[in-house]
């Protein structure tokens, strides 16, 4: 009985995103007022852009822009994002990727001072049928804790995604919390990482982590990063990439683990594009255990969209996915095994991993 609410619950959003595929348009570059709705919202040199930056950024550098979102999910909902027009994360530059992970590691500090955690959830949707709503890359970033629980932030997804409502941040309220965290966000200053961490970079592992490597070809130069097929799919061509060396964290990378990833994520872009005929890809990072991380070793999703007429329940029947796969009892009922691994992992095996 406690999960018939669920169920209906699962089944009417399914039924609204049906609806919202019958029903709302599409952008084809004819249709003035769906254009419109494509303007960008983060670009300074725009109406609306210039509008939501004066009024929800708490930091800039010149690559990296940190806003409030006035539509949060959860309290302390954050956006990461370009200050050049960057449409998807395989656009930016080595520079801008950098750049990101600074803003991240002093987001995780204001997270600790203000929240109490420095726990998080990353989403960050490349494309429409990806569900990207701004064609500007953004990375949204979620405070996680026992307060601000995963359950919480699933439910609130759900109900943004089926109604389009949600608490709105707005007039007085906005201004104070922007006030109140542009004052403990410092992007002028760089945070530095032990020295020592940097030096082990790739020697440092864990025997009982399932993620660290347990061997390395002595032919080759360490990788310090991995990859390999996702044997509980969101979607077929979902992959994991991870950092050979054990780290917690996505802010607790070293710059060179941060390029690394970056470089492996755009040849895993070309894969799709080659393989599924899509450069739409959504990527999800947790980051603790609140957040829904499995173990204590960096990892991050990356999943291809393919575009349907049906991008809406398209989505949603990802997001189920993604619940389901994050329950180590439920993701049973997704599991590849035997030769299935082994298929899912051929298409990435031309990739050179640095």
């Amino acid at each position: 009985m406690h999960f018939m609410p669920v169920v209906v619950g699962v089944s009417v959003v399914g039924l609204v995103a049906a609806f919202k595929d019958k029903v709302l348009p599409k952008k084809n570059g004819t249709d003035a007022k769906v254009e419109q709705a494509f303007t960008c919202a983060f670009c300074q040199d725009t109406d609306l852009g210039g509008k939501i930056i004066k009024n929800q950024s708490i930091g800039e550098t010149k690559h990296i822009r940190v806003l409030l979102d006035n539509s949060p999910i959860v309290p302390g909902h954050l956006l990461i994002t370009t200050t050049q027009s960057k449409k998807k994360a395989h656009e930016l530059s080595d520079s801008e990727a950098l750049a990101e992970h600074e803003a991240l590691k002093k987001v995780a500090g204001l997270f600790a001072e203000k929240y109490g955690t420095r726990e998080y959830l990353q989403l960050q949707k490349n494309g429409r049928p990806a569900g990207q709503s701004v064609p500007h890359y953004h990375n949204h970033v979620y405070p996680m804790s026992l307060k601000n629980t995963l359950f919480k932030a699933h439910r609130n997804f759900f109900l943004k995604f089926a109604t389009g409502l949600s608490s709105k941040l707005k007039g007085e309220k906005l201004q104070s919390l922007k006030n109140e965290l542009q004052g403990k966000l410092d992007l002028s200053t760089e945070t530095k990482t032990r020295v020592e961490e940097y030096k082990e970079s790739v020697e440092q592992s864990d025997a009982e982590c399932a993620l660290c490597p347990t061997s390395q070809d002595p032919t080759k130069k360490p990788s310090l990063v991995t990859l390999h097929a996702s044997d509980t799919p969101i979607a077929p061509g979902h992959v994991i990439i991870s950092t050979r060396r054990h780290v917690g964290k996505a802010h607790e990378r070293t710059p060179e683990e941060v390029i690394a990833c970056h470089q492996t994520l755009k040849k895993v872009v070309t894969i799709f594009k080659e393989k599924f005929q899509t450069e739409d890809y959504v990527q999800i990072q947790e980051s603790g255990v609140c957040a829904g991380q499995k173990g204590r070793h960096f990892y991050m999703h990356l999943y291809p969209v393919v575009p349907t007429k049906y991008e809406y329940v398209n989505q949603f029947l990802a997001f189920v996915r993604y619940i389901i796969s994050s329950n180590a009892y439920l993701s049973r009922l997704i599991k590849l095994k035997g030769e299935a691994v082994q298929a899912a992992q051929n298409p990435f095996k031309k990739i050179d991993i640095e």
